[in-house]
């Protein structure tokens, strides 16, 4: 893949992100948050919907049920969304093969995320772990390697509301 066409596909999932992410992103108020390295029940429970309604071709709404999520697990869902979106807008398929590409990218974007666009080391420091059992967590339920192009799409549409 070119400079320019990995530059457009940041540029686009940034810019996708942007408009869906809400202010506020942080901890749940009534501060219910799981363990270090576990996920929370909602996290899981979206997951889970997110790929029965993949392998099903059916909208799942997981951009707006992932507002009712908070931090790490949000923005992988921002970002596992922005991604599947962009590799179909940027006819990208090819890099779904790679998996270590996907999951960097998806790293890289809910970090970008987190950190309110400021991807330098002290700010990326505090959300490294959460990003990483989140990303964990995704790839367990959805497994990153095995998504096709077909199943790309199918993740993009469910994505979406």
């Amino acid at each position: 893949m070119t400079a320019k066409r990995q530059l457009r596909a940041l540029l686009c999932t940034a810019a996708a992100l942007a408009l869906l992410a809400a202010p506020g992103c942080g901890e749940d108020a009534d501060g219910d948050r799981p363990a270090a390295g576990e996920a929370s029940r909602a996290y899981a429970e979206l997951l889970r919907g997110l790929r029965k309604a993949a392998l099903a071709d059916r909208r799942y709404g997981a951009l707006r049920r992932a507002e009712d999520l908070s931090g790490a697990e949000r923005a992988v869902v921002l970002a596992f969304c922005g991604t599947a979106w962009g590799v179909v807008i940027n006819s990208e398929e090819e890099t779904l093969a790679e998996r270590p590409f996907i999951v960097a990218r998806i790293r890289r974007t809910a970090e970008f995320e987190l950190t309110g666009n400021d991807y330098s080391a002290a700010a990326r420091a505090p959300y490294v772990a959460p990003v990483r059992a989140a990303i964990e967590e995704l790839d367990e339920v959805v497994g990153l390697g095995e998504i096709d192009e077909p199943t790309n799409r199918r993740y993009k549409k469910a994505c979406y509301a």
